[in-house]
């Protein structure tokens, strides 16, 4: 049976300034005067493990012959700034040396095969702007930065496999404008459904398909975004924070146009489940290299989600991924 084989990958969060933990996780007084600094230069987002960056590179570098793409799914910096966009940007696109997970230079790079491509999009924390004490949404610099990556609020990626063609349709529903969350300090975390970009996503995919029915084929459309809709949080999550906003019209979007998958990151919790009809499935990559504190052995993950071309509608698989502290790697859950 024909499949894709794809590492999805979400949350690195990769800063110029690693090893930054959450501001909130204060242990002792050494940490409670490095929050003080940090929030005085607006350093207060947690940033990305080097060590866990390495073993990421190096699990995919090991599976680079058994996978077809990589798929980030947002939140690739910490911040929207230069040089954390800069940093980010070189762990994706630094070529490294022939049968190496490692650049000229010695650094870990997930560029590590002209046959396995990278697809990405931004999350709110790629759109982080300095604005006042804080942050405001709605930064342009990622698009800059990996415009050959992105040049739309919606951009579309597509393998061609034998009489089969895999298709994911990325969008950016990160807000355009504070004024668009729903609660206060919703800004820096909420997501929100915009129509305009719904409509791109669903014309995108309709012309997908009429394409793949020109030529003959079979043709699997998946969608790919930061905010998972319908996401089980706990209330201790702070779910109204985190949520996207309008997420009904993704969903029923989604099963309008036969979408199967949905593919997100931004909880920082690994998980696939359906939505609400149980039409859709949502597959949630968790946060992949964030920097947590030693005694969290169960915080960082990638899965490998398998897509299997049926005779009458795709099947979908997952084998998740955690990294093992006292291993250095990325061990099967």
């Amino acid at each position: 049976m024909t499949s894709i084989n794809i590492l999805h990958i979400s949350d690195l969060h990769i800063s110029s300034m690693p090893m930054r933990k959450e501001i909130l996780d204060i242990n002792n007084f050494h940490d409670g005067i490095n929050a003080y600094y940090r929030f005085k230069n607006k350093q207060m987002a947690a940033s990305q493990d080097p060590r866990i960056m390495e073993a990421l590179a190096s699990f995919t570098f090991e599976r680079k012959s058994f996978l077809d793409c990589i798929l980030v799914t947002g939140d690739i910096a910490t911040e929207g700034k230069l040089d954390d966009l800069k940093e980010a940007h070189r762990f994706i696109t630094d070529k490294s040396k022939p049968n190496s997970f490692r650049t000229d230079k010695g650094y870990p790079t997930l560029n590590i095969s002209s046959k396995l491509p990278i697809l990405l999009l931004p999350g709110n924390h790629d759109r982080y702007i300095p604005k006042g004490r804080l942050w405001s949404p709605g930064g342009n610099v990622f698009s800059k930065v990996f415009q050959k990556f992105w040049k739309d609020d919606v951009v579309t990626y597509t393998i061609n496999k034998k009489n089969y063609i895999f298709s994911v349709v990325a969008a950016d529903f990160s807000l355009r404008d504070s004024k668009h969350s729903t609660v206060l300090g919703g800004k820096l975390s909420q997501g929100y459904v915009y129509e305009d970009i719904l409509e791109k996503i669903e014309k995108k995919t309709v012309t997908i398909r009429k394409k793949a029915k020109k030529k003959k084929k079979k043709c699997v459309v998946t969608w790919a975004v930061h905010f998972p809709p319908y996401f089980p949080y706990k209330l201790t999550d702070l779910r109204l924070l985190m949520k996207l906003t309008k997420e009904g019209l993704l969903t029923s979007s989604a099963k309008k146009h036969n979408v199967k998958l949905i593919m997100a990151g931004h909880s920082h919790k690994h998980k696939f489940y359906f939505d609400k009809t149980n039409a859709v499935m949502i597959a949630c990559a968790g946060t992949a290299t964030q920097f947590y504190s030693e005694n969290e052995d169960n915080s960082n993950h990638c899965h490998v989600i398998r897509v299997e071309f049926g005779k009458n509608s795709p099947l979908f698989s997952i084998n998740n991924f955690r990294f093992d502290r006292r291993k250095g790697e990325f061990v099967p859950v």
